[in-house]
């Protein structure tokens, strides 16, 4: 709903059409809030269509290198199913569009 995280929900009244402030939204069981929806995530890891087959089950380090990066999760132009941090895409280091983004952490 749109109480929860900000996505492509043609089904709602509100369909945002842009990324949003992060405290717009409740926060999940864990007391985080914007966890789902208004960007996908840039990470770290070197993208590998196969990496998966190979790797461990427990926290995967990713490849060691390569020539694009993972994007994870939906944004706020994206159905919910999308939305799962398991949902990953990736791009060339260089590409930028605005569903796309990185979440800042505070220690």
């Amino acid at each position: 709903s749109s109480e929860k995280a900000n996505y492509n929900y043609e089904a709602e009244l509100y369909v945002s059409n842009s990324p949003e402030e992060a405290y717009n939204y409740l926060p999940n069981p864990f007391g985080l809030s914007s966890m789902a929806g208004n960007v996908r995530e840039w990470c770290n890891d070197f993208y590998d269509k196969n990496y998966y087959k190979n790797s461990t089950i427990n926290n995967p380090p990713g490849p060691e290198s390569g020539e694009e990066r993972v994007a994870r999760g939906g944004s706020w132009n994206t159905c919910e199913d999308a939305c799962r941090s398991a949902n990953r895409i990736f791009h060339e280091p260089s590409f930028r569009i605005s569903y796309l983004g990185f979440r800042v952490v505070r220690r």
